[in-house]
């Protein structure tokens, strides 16, 4: 079974999951996986200009993959731990993008109703495209854990998309 290499990038804090290709040809063949390993993390260090190699923890293949990737700009540790205020912060501006396609979808109607003279249909629109503003100020994103904050999504925007 391969292995993968979970590392946080020292400068940028990043959480780096990356796999090493074991059966290289240019592999050394007189290294360890262990030994082998420490050369390329060494390899990665001066490739990346770090001054030294970073810390790192070896986990099966597939461990990440079982993590929610959602959040994972808000990873803070090798162990996949979620910055809470990070989180909040990538699901904010998730339901932003999705507010910002909705009230785009509102401008051709508001202008046809401005054009026609419609006072209702102005009136209507403007009411939701203000309710869809109020979004981000009004939204509760108090959560938890980061299953509780995904989880929460504002009623007046469509389902949120999956990724």
């Amino acid at each position: 079974m391969r292995e993968e290499v979970i590392f946080v990038h020292p400068e940028t804090k990043a959480v780096w999951v990356t796999g090493f290709a074991w059966d290289d040809p240019a592999r050394p063949s007189r290294l360890t996986d262990r030994e082998y390993l420490e050369t390329c993390m060494e390899r990665l260090s001066a490739q990346e200009g770090l001054a030294m190699v970073p810390k790192y923890r070896i986990a099966p293949e597939g461990e990440s993959a079982r993590e929610d990737w959602y959040f994972r700009d808000a990873w803070r540790d090798v162990d996949f731990t979620v910055d809470m205020e990070k989180a909040r912060a990538i699901h904010l501006a998730n339901i932003r993008s999705v507010r910002n396609a909705e009230l785009e979808k509102l401008d051709i109607p508001f202008m046809r109703a401005v054009e026609t003279g419609d006072q209702a249909a102005i009136s209507k629109i403007a009411k939701q495209k203000q309710l869809l503003r109020d979004i981000p100020q009004k939204f509760d994103l108090v959560a938890g854990s980061p299953t509780e904050l995904k989880g929460k999504w504002p009623t007046e925007l469509p389902a949120r998309p999956t990724n």
